[in-house]
């Protein structure tokens, strides 16, 4: 799943951490985590460049933090043949009832998600998650819950389905209550595009190896 890119180019860490790090944190990972994060991602065979996995420093002493996006669960999916549907639980007047997508009526009362995957050789695995659960106090949760909490029971079901694969990480949207000091859709939101004139070509491992050569 890595992107192998169209030509080689020189990196260190800093400029590593421009293109990983939305430039107006005020806190920056050091170049250990970078390095860290880089071997995480190697190991996932995840593209960090393209979104797959994104590096979250919210504290001065505390640890960088690897969210890993959401996109990258159902690519690993996909890629292994797999599909899936996923919705909201809803009250509508006195009946509890699950709904695909996103959409819910005004006089509907938002109460979970839930998903369903199916995988290549007839496997179904499923997930229901409440909304008083996982919902925070961050803005990212207030505006858009529906979108938050349809993802968190995605995210799960895929975990479930592929754990040798998915095992282990975690989406931005179930973070949060374990991180509550920022936003961390925000934080992954505001991470930098890649523009052309900075685009990495160079595959992770082949960055990490470059490094490691480097180091004394």
């Amino acid at each position: 799943m890595q992107d192998k890119g169209l030509q080689k180019q020189d990196f260190n860490a800093d400029d590593i951490r421009q293109l990983l790090v939305a430039k107006g944190n005020k806190v920056q990972p050091s170049d250990a985590e970078v390095m860290t994060f880089l071997r995480v991602a190697q190991g996932m065979g995840a593209n960090p460049f393209l979104g797959d996995i994104y590096l979250i420093k919210y504290a001065e002493g505390a640890p960088a933090s690897t969210v890993t996006g959401k996109d990258y669960f159902t690519k690993t999916a996909r890629s292994l043949g797999g599909s899936w549907k996923a919705g909201l639980i809803i009250q509508r007047g006195n009946e509890v009832t699950e709904v695909e997508g996103e959409f819910k009526l005004k006089t509907d009362t938002l109460l979970g998600g839930w998903a369903s995957v199916h995988t290549k050789d007839g496997g179904v695995f499923g997930a229901k998650v409440s909304l008083e659960e996982y919902s925070s106090n961050q803005s990212t949760w207030k505006k858009m819950p529906h979108t938050m909490i349809r993802k968190v029971a995605l995210v799960h079901s895929l975990r479930e389905a592929y754990p040798e694969k998915l095992g282990g990480l975690y989406d931005s949207s179930e973070m949060q209550q374990a991180i509550p000091q920022v936003d961390l859709v925000n934080a992954v939101e505001d991470t930098p595009t890649v523009e052309p004139p900075k685009v990495i070509t160079t595959t992770v491992k082949e960055i990490v190896q470059e490094q490691e050569a480097e180091e004394p």
